[in-house]
């Protein structure tokens, strides 16, 4: 039976992630880092079964660089290509996309706000994670620490190793999205601290494609603002965008 395209590039970038070690396996180590199941690293690397989009993207990105994953994304699911590029194209550098275990840890409100509190460039600490959540709060920082997750540094600033990482299980950002409306401080609305918006309204074809393009484009400037040296600074923040048509039917042609 004749190998699939998927699982050939697969194959390549493993074989050239040997030679650039020198190592004659390292299946073990890849499900470490990417933090999936090594049965289903080895499935996926022999061409034995397909995997779920999130845990191949997961296993590529230890393979190869983020250039490189834009291109395996872009050719192996191009519907999720635009998400990749039009957010990472400028950076070449090893992407960290969570695995099965911190996922289900994000289920919990309190483990998400304190994951994410940590992830921003500023890190956090054990002060300000109990002013914020208390004795709760510490203790899932401890959970999050003791699983690596999270890293303590010798001042005692707590920080992401992977300050990269990206979520792209739709059901874990949809669940987080809904913890950031729950935080939003209603008291800053009017502030240049939180906004709140929502436009509902009919178009066609062309307009949801032009949605969509203003949805990318929006996506793209927060990135290069979060970047940008002159706005560096200890303020962490969240922005929540999720749009979505009401009815598909018409898109799918359902609709009777």
């Amino acid at each position: 039976m004749a190998i699939s395209p998927l699982y050939e590039d697969v194959q390549r970038l493993y074989d050239d992630f040997l030679a650039r070690y020198n190592r004659k396996t390292a299946i073990s180590s890849i499900a470490r880092r990417c933090e999936v199941p090594v049965s289903t690293v080895r499935r996926l690397i022999q061409g034995e079964a397909s995997t779920s989009f999130e845990n191949t993207v997961a296993i590529v990105s230890v393979l190869t660089t983020r250039a490189n994953l834009a291109k395996f994304i872009e050719r192996h699911f191009p519907k999720m290509s635009h998400l990749f590029t039009e957010t990472y194209q400028e950076k070449d550098a090893t992407v960290h996309l969570p695995g099965d275990e911190i996922i289900s840890l994000l289920k919990d409100e309190t483990t998400d706000f304190v994951y994410n509190l940590a992830s921003t460039q500023s890190g956090t600490s054990r002060k300000q994670v109990e002013r914020l959540r208390g004795e709760h709060g510490l203790d899932k920082l401890d959970l999050l620490l003791e699983k690596e997750f999270l890293k303590e540094g010798s001042g005692g600033q707590i920080h992401n190793p992977s300050p990269d990482f990206s979520v792209w299980d739709v059901e874990a950002n949809q669940r987080s999205i809904g913890f950031d409306v729950q935080r939003l401080d209603r008291s800053l609305i009017g502030t240049d601290a939180a906004g709140l918006m929502k436009q509902t309204e009919s178009t066609n074809e062309k307009g949801i494609k032009e949605l969509k393009r203003a949805f990318i484009d929006f996506a793209s400037r927060v990135a290069e603002i979060k970047g940008r040296e002159d706005c560096q600074g200890d303020i962490p923040f969240f922005m929540s965008t999720v749009y979505s048509v009401l009815d598909k039917s018409k898109l799918t042609g359902e609709a009777k």
